[in-house]
C-alpha cells in the first residue's frame, strides 16, 4: 500500500498528464497543480511539466505549440527549423489607427494599454477558433487554419479548399470574430480608461482608440525561422501581406473591417448577406485586382450592455459562458449553422438583422456595377440617390472622393478597377 501511495499512483498520474500534454500542450489549464507538494519527487516533476507546458503554450503560441509537436511526433530526427509547411488559412490583422499617438501621449502606460488590447484580441481570437500571432509593427495578428482533410493538392502543388460546412464556418467565424472584438473594444471600460484618465483633458479626443480590420484567404508556408539560439513561429506568404494592406486600407474607406473577395466567395449565404462589396483594388504586390468587402452592420443598433447580465451570480455566468462556447464549437466541427450563432447573439442580431435588404442595396449594387464599368457621371448621381438613405455611409464618401479626382471622368485607359497602391503608402 505504501508502494503504491509513495510511487506506482504519482508515476501513473505524471505518465498521464504527460501523454495528455503531449497531445495538446493548450490542455495544460486542465491540469491542476498539486499544492501540498510535499517530499514526493514525482509530484514536484508533475507540476513542473505542467509549468513548462504552460510556458511553451503561452510563449510560442497555439501555432507554434502545433509546430513543435509536428516535430516531436515524426518518425525521422527532430528539427523544428526544416522545411515549413504549406497550408490554406486565413490571415487577418487587427490595427492601432493611432498607435502614435498612444505611444506619444501614454508614454510607459501604453504597454499596459497594448496588453489590454491583446487581451481582447486573443481571447475572441481563441474563442471563435482563430490562432493569435504576432505583433507586427502596431498590429496583432490572427490566423485561421483548416484541417488537412479540407484542403486538397493538385499535381502541380496548388492547394484548393473542399468547401465543406465545417471548412464554411471556419470562413464564417473569422468574420464574427473581428466584429466581436470591434464590438468589445467600443464597450471596454479598460480601454476607455486608457483613452480619458491618463491623458489631459483636451487630448481626449485624440485619444479615442481607433482600430481597423482586414482578412483574407490564401495559402502560406508555416514554419519555425530562426536559428539555434532563438525561434519565431510564423506565416510567410504575399498573401499575409494583403490582409496587412486591407486593414491598413479600412483608414481610406472609413469602415471598421474589410475583407478580400477570395474570402467572401468561401463564406455561406447567410454570412454574405452581412457583407457589401465596395471596390476592386490592386494592391502591392498582385499582379490581379481583387474584390473588397465591408461588413454592412449598423452600429448605432447596438445595444446597451445587458444590466441583467450584470446581476448575475459568478456560476451563471460560468453557465452562459460554457453554453457560447460548446456552440461556437458545434459550428466550427460543421455539427451547426452560422444562422443559429448570428440570431443566439443578442449583438449580432440587432446590429445584422436588416443587413443586406432593402432600397440601398440595390442602388449600392448599381452603383458599383457603373463605377467598375467606368459610368462615372451615372455613378455619381447614384452616390446622390444612396447618400439620401444613408447620409453618413462611409463607402460612399469615399467613392465619391476617389471619383471627384477625376472631375467624375474616368480615364480612357481605365482597367475596371483601382490602383490602391499609392494611397497605401
Amino acid at each position: 500500500t505504501l508502494i503504491n501511495t509513495l510511487l506506482l499512483k504519482p508515476l501513473e498520474t505524471m505518465i498521464l498528464k504527460v501523454n495528455a500534454l503531449a497531445q495538446n500542450p493548450q490542455s495544460w489549464k486542465e491540469h491542476k497543480m498539486i499544492d501540498d507538494e510535499g517530499t514526493l519527487e514525482t509530484v514536484k516533476i508533475t507540476n513542473a511539466i505542467v509549468k513548462m507546458s504552460a510556458l511553451m503554450t503561452v510563449g510560442l503560441g497555439h501555432v507554434g505549440a502545433e509546430m513543435l509537436l509536428r516535430g516531436v511526433h515524426s518518425i525521422e530526427d527532430f528539427d523544428i527549423l526544416k522545411q515549413g509547411h504549406k497550408r490554406l488559412g486565413i490571415f487577418g490583422y487587427c490595427g492601432i489607427r493611432n498607435f502614435s499617438e498612444m505611444t506619444l501621449y501614454l508614454d510607459e502606460n501604453v504597454i499596459s494599454f497594448v496588453n489590454v488590447l491583446a487581451s481582447i484580441i486573443h481571447g475572441k481570437a481563441i474563442k471563435y477558433k482563430g490562432s493569435p500571432g504576432q505583433m507586427f509593427r502596431e498590429s496583432f495578428s490572427v490566423v485561421w487554419n483548416f484541417s488537412d482533410s479540407d484542403q486538397v493538392q493538385s499535381k502541380e502543388g496548388n492547394l484548393a479548399l473542399k468547401l465543406t460546412r465545417k471548412a464554411v464556418n471556419i470562413c464564417n467565424l473569422s468574420i464574427i470574430a473581428f466584429l466581436k472584438i470591434y464590438i468589445r473594444i467600443l464597450r471596454n471600460i479598460e480601454v476607455e480608461k486608457y483613452t480619458s484618465s491618463l491623458v489631459n483633458p483636451g487630448n481626449v479626443k485624440k485619444m479615442k482608440t481607433s482600430m481597423g480590420f482586414g482578412l483574407h484567404f490564401g495559402w502560406a508556408i508555416e514554419g519555425a525561422v530562426g536559428s539555434d539560439f532563438k525561434i519565431d513561429p510564423c506565416y510567410l506568404s504575399p498573401h499575409i501581406n494583403i490582409s496587412y494592406q486591407l486593414e491598413t486600407a479600412t483608414k481610406i474607406y472609413g469602415v471598421p473591417i474589410l475583407l478580400s473577395g477570395r474570402l467572401y466567395s468561401k463564406c455561406s449565404d447567410q454570412m454574405k448577406r452581412l457583407l457589401r462589396r465596395i471596390d476592386k483594388v490592386l494592391l502591392k504586390g498582385m499582379n490581379d485586382p481583387i474584390e473588397i468587402y465591408c461588413v454592412d452592420v449598423d452600429m448605432t443598433k447596438l445595444p446597451v450592455k445587458n444590466k441583467e447580465e450584470d446581476d448575475e451570480t459568478e456560476e451563471q455566468k460560468a453557465g452562459r459562458k460554457k453554453l457560447r462556447i460548446d456552440h461556437i464549437k458545434r459550428i466550427a466541427n460543421g455539427k451547426g449553422r452560422i444562422e443559429a450563432l448570428l440570431q443566439a447573439d443578442t449583438d449580432l442580431y440587432q446590429i445584422t438583422k436588416d443587413s443586406g435588404e432593402g432600397k440601398f442595396n440595390q442602388l449600392w449594387n448599381e452603383t458599383m456595377e457603373a463605377y467598375l464599368k467606368g459610368e462615372w457621371l451615372k455613378t455619381k448621381r447614384l452616390i446622390g440617390e444612396c447618400q439620401a438613405i444613408r447620409p453618413n455611409d462611409e463607402p460612399c464618401k469615399a467613392l465619391y472622393n476617389y471619383l471627384s479626382r477625376f472631375s467624375f471622368l474616368s480615364p480612357l485607359k481605365w482597367p475596371g478597377y483601382r490602383d490602391l497602391k499609392e494611397d497605401l503608402i
